[in-house]
């Protein structure tokens, strides 16, 4: 009885900082500026064939936050969380969907500029804060 194990590379690398992390990946990112307040902070990048793009994850008090800005076709979030409200905000400078439970706001996803972003909130955020950290994310 022969079983064949396959293993799936990690295509990040971790950086020590966001310049680092922005060189690696070659996508400039600018982030909010509350964002340190979050607690601990990891800078990945992955930059290969198949995926290109930069994340920022803050662990704190209020669970884990994952900011993603890439080069794809397709939703880089990686969440894949059936949520109960999904907004559509559609602005002159800039347009995005939100999906959430209706009390708290999960995830963010938008394109601008050839790019796609994401951010995910694993508590749930307040919706105008997860407005101002979308417009902040560039």
């Amino acid at each position: 009885d022969f079983t064949e194990t396959v293993m799936v590379t990690n295509p990040f690398t971790t950086h020590e900082t966001l310049s680092a992390a922005k060189e690696a990946a070659n996508i400039p990112l600018s982030l909010p500026e509350n964002l340190s307040s979050q607690g601990e902070i990891v800078y990945r990048a992955a930059n290969s064939e198949t995926l290109n793009l930069i994340e920022v994850i803050c662990t704190g008090e209020e669970g884990e936050i994952r900011i993603r800005k890439g080069i794809s076709d397709e939703d880089i979030s990686g969440v894949y969380t059936e949520y109960a409200v999904e907004t559509e905000y559609c602005g002159d400078d800039l347009s995005f969907t939100v999906r959430g439970d209706g009390k708290k706001d999960y995830l963010a996803i938008w394109s601008a500029d050839d790019f796609r972003y994401s951010i995910y909130a694993e508590q749930g955020m307040d919706s105008a804060a997860l407005q101002e950290w979308v417009y902040a994310v560039k």
